[in-house]
């Protein structure tokens, strides 16, 4: 049994939690009520994962989760209000302290939305609770490897239109250093899905734009894709290209039926990208759990398109990139870093021969 420990200042929200996470076949093994009595309970009764409050007296959850990720190390979800935009930007800010997700606290059973949220957070600690954590040490910095330049003006040649990227748990951390590390005037649109919990991605989209080298947008309906610009899927849609006679690339929103499980879906966008652009695209896995978007990254690399995947050392959770790896679907495998400095390469040849 997933033995849970609430760290939530409130004692009425703490029983709402907990009967939530009861009822959903978990352990509560204790509740905090600060930042600083959930450094000693985790010590003490070591819980599997942590349900952590962002506003808390004496020590908040963002630093909570910086000390705990640096001196016990352990799965940690951030559990707070969509609609309070302060603890939706907070809590991006914990995922970057490594946190491993956000999730909106349920709002009592009286809420219309109560069995959704209530549903998702179960899930979301469950999940969550199976990810093995390390110490959260600065890495030294490892040379980057990028093909020399024989095989990049090869791949160049191939006149890619549009890159697209998949990521899950752990994936907001390698998107932020990906799109950090890349040059400003990048000569494609990016899309991408990042499956996060539903009423951040708002926020998510604000707090990547502190850092990515590209503009970051939440996609919308019929938006022409422009170079780049990198747009997320929205809560609840899928998101899917298409290319008109002239050229060029029109966003697609639809609220299809889940693509394996997932809405939106890696797998969608990637089918999406295969259907439009088929060899003339590039397509990137990042840190996540299960195996979205493996198998239609193997179609994309079977058309012809350019394939890379987060490598095991640096991923949170190998799950997405290493199901690509296991069907041969990845023509490289590096580091959020590497993958900047890898696509960086191909838009300086690309926009040399152009």
């Amino acid at each position: 049994m997933v033995k849970v420990l609430i760290v939530e200042d409130s004692v009425v929200i703490s029983m709402l939690l907990r009967s939530t996470l009861e009822q959903g076949g978990m352990e509560v093994v204790g509740e905090a009520r600060d930042g600083h009595q959930a450094l000693r309970m985790v010590s003490q009764l070591k819980p599997d994962v942590v349900a952590m409050d962002i506003h808390m007296p004496n020590l908040d959850g963002y630093q909570a989760t910086r000390q705990l990720m640096t001196a016990n190390p352990l799965p940690i979800v951030l559990v707070t209000a969509t609609e309070d935009p302060l603890d939706a930007a907070v809590a991006m800010r914990a995922l970057d302290a490594g946190a491993l997700a956000v999730v909106q606290k349920p709002r009592g059973p009286d809420h219309s939305n109560y069995q959704q949220d209530a549903a998702e957070f179960v899930r979301t600690v469950r999940n969550m609770a199976q990810v093995k954590v390390i110490t959260r040490l600065e890495r030294p910095q490892r040379p980057v490897q990028v093909p020399g330049k024989a095989v990049v003006s090869q791949l160049v040649q191939q006149q890619p239109k549009i890159v697209a990227l998949g990521a899950s748990t752990g994936g907001p951390m390698a998107l932020r250093e990906l799109l950090s590390g890349l040059h400003g005037e990048f000569p494609w649109p990016v899309v991408a899905v990042q499956h996060i919990s539903h009423g951040f991605i708002a926020s998510f989209c604000s707090w990547l734009n502190e850092y990515s080298a590209i503009p970051v947008h939440v996609a919308k309906q019929h938006e022409i894709a422009k170079a780049g610009h990198l747009y997320l899927a929205p809560d609840d849609y899928h998101l899917g290209v298409r290319l008109d006679s002239s050229g060029h690339c029109y966003l697609q929103l639809a609220a299809s039926e889940p693509w394996q499980g997932q809405r939106p879906s890696v797998g969608y966008l990637f089918n999406s990208v295969a259907q439009s652009h088929g060899g003339h695209s590039m397509a990137v896995l990042l840190s996540g759990m299960g195996a979205d978007g493996a198998v239609e990254m193997l179609a994309l690399k079977a058309q012809g398109a350019l394939t890379i995947v987060q490598d095991k050392d640096s991923a949170v959770v190998h799950g997405m990139p290493g199901a690509a790896v296991r069907l041969n679907a990845a023509n490289y495998t590096l580091c959020p870093q590497g993958i900047a400095a890898f696509l960086n390469v191909l838009a300086l040849q690309y926009k040399s021969d152009g």
